[in-house]
Formats: C-alpha cells, sequence, structure tokens
C-alpha cells in the first residue's frame, strides 16, 4: 500500500550532493561545516563540536561493492573542533587510479561520507555520485599494460 504524500519523514541519508571530476584532477578541498539544525531552516544553529569525532568517506564502483574502495577521502579536521569544521580531498594521485570504462566518456561510481560521533553513533552526511570523465593528457607517453583478465 502506497504511503499517503501528507506524512512527514524523516530523512536519515544525508544530503544529496554528486560530483563531476575528471580524472586525475584533485577534488576538492571542500570545507565543511556542521551546525545544530534550528527551527527555521534559513538560520543556522551553533556549530557542532566535533571534539571526539571522525569524518569518513569511501568511493566504489556500486553502493553494494564489497572489498577495498576505489578511493577514500581525505578528511583533515579543523584546529579548533568546537567549530564544526572538517575539509574533505581527493588528491590527483587517487583519482588518477580510478578504473575507467574503456571508450566510455565516463564512469560512475559511488559515494558517501559519514560522521562517527564521540558516542560511536554513525550519522550520513553527504551521499551521491562521482561522475569522471577520462584524463587525455599525459606525462608517460607509453599505453600501460592491460592486466590479465581486465577490460
Amino acid at each position: 500500500m502506497p504511503r499517503p504524500l501528507n506524512v512527514p519523514t524523516i530523512d536519515q541519508r544525508g544530503a544529496r550532493l554528486d560530483f563531476d571530476l575528471r580524472q586525475g584532477s584533485t577534488l576538492g578541498p571542500m570545507r565543511v561545516q556542521l551546525n545544530n539544525p534550528t527551527s527555521d531552516p534559513d538560520v543556522p544553529g551553533a556549530p557542532v563540536n566535533l571534539t571526539g569525532c571522525t569524518v569518513l568517506g569511501q568511493v566504489r564502483k556500486s553502493p553494494t561493492a564489497y572489498g577495498p574502495p576505489e578511493a577514500d577521502f581525505v578528511v583533515a579536521m579543523a584546529s579548533d573542533l568546537t567549530q564544526g569544521y572538517f575539509d574533505l580531498t581527493i588528491p590527483d594521485e587517487i583519482t588518477a587510479t580510478l578504473p575507467m570504462i574503456v571508450d566510455a566518456a565516463m564512469t560512475r561510481f559511488f559515494y558517501d561520507i559519514e560522521l562517527i560521533d564521540a558516542l560511536g553513533r554513525v550519522i550520513p552526511l553527504h551521499y551521491g555520485e562521482l561522475r569522471v570523465t577520462p584524463e587525455v593528457t599525459r606525462e608517460d607517453k607509453t599505453e600501460p599494460e592491460t592486466p590479465e583478465g581486465c577490460c
């Protein structure tokens, strides 16, 4: 039975945010500030104190893929954790190694970013797609060897 349209929903997925990126380029840094919610969505609340918190983010070929991720976000917490700031980056050395679909104009990956608070609770912050176009400019003019069983 479908849910009536007027039923309130609590969304615990985090905010959807998609990225378009060229392979071999740096994603970020992106400065993020977490604020406590207020009754007025246009007015930010007090910053979240990130003392004792960890922020993690991974990129995978599909949301249900297991094994090592294709990439990890590099997270740098601000020096004053009480102001709720951290920076997210995926360096160019990492995006250069993302496995691309041969002869495709774009390869789609999926990611999410989570906060683990001081009590061990997992709080989703962001999720979405990372769409990567292949890098064309290369310093090394030789074609890399194709691994056995690949592509």
